[in-house]
């Protein structure tokens, strides 16, 4: 029972700090810092690969709708630019 709650003890002594950082910076949108342990470091190193993916995506649509909404509106004639109709 004492060798359990030994355990517990220094997991929770090494792991909280780590595991509150990484929380607090996924929260803030930041980069996840490296731990110094590696199991968390490999789970921050692929947690900050799909944040950056999902940032380069937000980009492209960010990008392909405003080309969109800028080319909506020139593609559109006026109504002097439209073809004269041919009488019926």
């Amino acid at each position: 029972m004492i060798l359990v709650a030994g355990l517990f003890v220094v997991l929770w002594l090494n792991l909280r700090r780590p595991v509150r950082e990484m929380v607090a910076s996924i929260n803030a949108g930041r980069e996840l810092p490296t731990t110094g342990i590696e199991e968390l470091d490999g789970i921050g190193a692929a947690v900050n690969l799909a944040m950056e993916r999902v940032r380069t995506s937000e980009e492209h649509v960010r990008l392909l709708l405003n080309s969109t909404a800028e080319g909506s509106t020139e593609s559109i004639p006026t109504a002097s630019a439209r073809s004269p109709t041919r009488p019926a």
